[in-house]
């Protein structure tokens, strides 16, 4: 069975620039100008990165853009890629990048003097209020039955289905970790853009241990999952479902200690000082930290008893940060553009340059363009309006012309010379 063989498509300026390197060194192999003119990956997997950085709400920038083609280019092992003004502006123009625009927390960081001005001014807004009356509440995403394994998060394996489904948390808690039966003249507060870590307690690390302990409940169901099919007691591995998550998350919340809480809201110093609530100390700061540790380190032997685990404790933590939401991560890019081209073909071995070699005559050009204005005139009204495509063609049309023309009174000069020297 024959492989079907992918052409792959290069810009104008790129075959041009790959005849005249031929025309300088014959001795050039194809398979050095397929490694060299690797493009259509690196165009196809930035332009799928742009794509996912768009949906997802991404940062995007000039310098991020140069950044990410300098990252794609060495893994499609791309030599001598240069990302100039010139390529950025081409780049933008293809896939119609107008302007890149910041959304959400991807701005700028505020400065230290502005945070704290939002601190001083949350502070007053809170004096009137009693610590039990003031809440904090953030959202964050969680990955509810994903593995730690970054193989088992992109690709089928044993049996094994990609696995990101995610769900939205939203945490709340108020400052003395005391639920009020019933909330009355509720006021609500917006903290300040890309100021949350600085100024928000859930931020602070109460996400940060609720996702530590929903997470080791998981490992701990799905070790037992598999002990269960390894001692033989079941024939299948037992599904994780929502319903599970959801009950690991109730209970992941109810495991986030008051002392914990408390030393979050500390931290960010928000609350107005009193007896209760003391400036945040280096002790408050170890005893959070001690915590922390603990936390993770029993996420990591959890994860080193799962079997295909390449993820450490703190990555496994933030793989939520790693991979936007609906998004993919690099890593995942750069495999779905390799295993594209890996159905057709292998890109090195059977890459076709040959019809790059042959320069098209001007006059076949005319005859072309010639036949395709003949082709539109014949086609009747269900062909659709192809008025402005005729312009387009004629003047190309003219432009060839004077290009033949051209090139006759060049051969004329240049037999006219040779037979006055002969």
């Amino acid at each position: 069975m024959s492989t079907k063989r992918k052409r792959v498509n290069l810009s104008a300026g790129q075959k041009r620039e790959i005849c005249e390197m031929k025309e300088r060194d014959l001795r050039i192999q194809n398979v050095e100008l397929a490694q060299k003119y690797n493009w259509p990956q690196l165009e196809d997997a930035l332009g799928l990165w742009v794509d996912n950085a768009l949906n997802t709400k991404q940062d995007i920038d000039g310098n991020i853009l140069k950044m990410k083609a300098s990252y794609f280019a060495e893994q499609f092992s791309i030599e001598d890629f240069h990302h100039s003004e010139g390529w950025l502006g081409g780049f933008k123009k293809r896939h119609g990048l107008r302007q890149f625009k910041k959304q959400g927390e991807a701005e700028s960081a505020p400065s230290a003097e502005s945070i704290e001005r939002d601190h001083l001014a949350l502070q007053q807004f809170l004096t009137p209020y009693n610590p039990e009356d003031i809440w904090n509440g953030d959202e964050t995403g969680l990955f509810w039955k994903m593995e730690p394994s970054r193989v088992l998060a992109r690709n089928s394996l044993s049996g094994h289905k990609k696995e990101k489904s995610r769900v939205i948390i939203f945490c709340a808690t108020n400052a003395t970790d005391e639920t009020q039966e019933k909330l009355d003249s509720i006021d609500v507060k917006f903290l300040p853009p890309n100021t949350t870590t600085k100024l928000q307690p859930c931020d602070a690390g109460i996400i940060h241990s609720f996702k530590c302990h929903y997470k080791r409940l998981f490992l701990q169901n799905r070790i037992n999952a598999y002990d269960d099919v390894q001692d033989g007691i079941v024939e299948e591995l037992a599904d994780y479902t929502i319903y599970d998550a959801l009950q690991n998350a109730a209970k992941a919340w109810s495991m986030v200690t008051s002392q914990t809480i408390s030393n979050c809201w500390k931290k960010t110093g928000i609350l107005p000082q009193s007896d209760e609530f003391e400036e945040f100390s280096d002790d408050n700061d170890s005893v959070l930290s001690d915590s922390f540790d603990i936390e993770i380190n029993e996420l990591e032997m959890l994860i080193s008893q799962l079997p295909k685990s390449d993820l450490n404790a703190y990555e496994y933590l933030h793989i939520e940060d790693e991979i936007p939401e609906g998004g993919l991560t690099d890593h995942e890019i750069v495999d779905t553009i390799r295993n594209a081209n890996r159905e057709e073909e292998n890109v090195v071995d059977e890459i076709e340059l040959t019809h790059i070699m042959e320069k098209i005559s001007p006059t076949e050009v005319e005859k072309a363009i010639d036949k395709t204005i003949r082709f539109l005139y014949e086609q009747g009204p269900e062909f659709g309006e192809v008025n402005e495509e005729l312009k387009i063609l004629r003047r190309l049309h003219k432009k060839v012309k004077v290009l033949i023309v051209k090139n006759l009174k060049q051969v004329d000069l240049h037999y006219f010379r040779y037979d006055n020297v002969i």
